[in-house]
């Protein structure tokens, strides 16, 4: 068996999520899509709302934890 070489370039200016809040891209900004991926993941009960112990339950915790990582803005 030969090993096999997996040959990948990943962009220099690629960002990833700054906080638990920042939830859409653009990442790095805290903005209205931020807001909305929250609120349309909390209604649907959806994992990306899920921000806060006990996790696999959404409640006033979750949505607390967005408010206090969205306030807290990104570095």
């Amino acid at each position: 068996h030969r090993p096999v070489v997996v040959d990948f370039e990943l962009p220099l200016n690629s960002v990833g999520p700054c906080n638990a809040a920042d939830l859409a891209e653009p990442f790095g900004v805290l903005d209205l899509a931020d807001i909305n991926v929250f609120t349309t993941s909390f209604i649907t009960q959806s994992a990306p709302a899920d921000l806060a112990e006990p996790f696999g339950v959404l409640d006033l915790g979750d949505i607390g934890a967005f408010i206090g990582a969205f306030v807290a803005g990104c570095p």
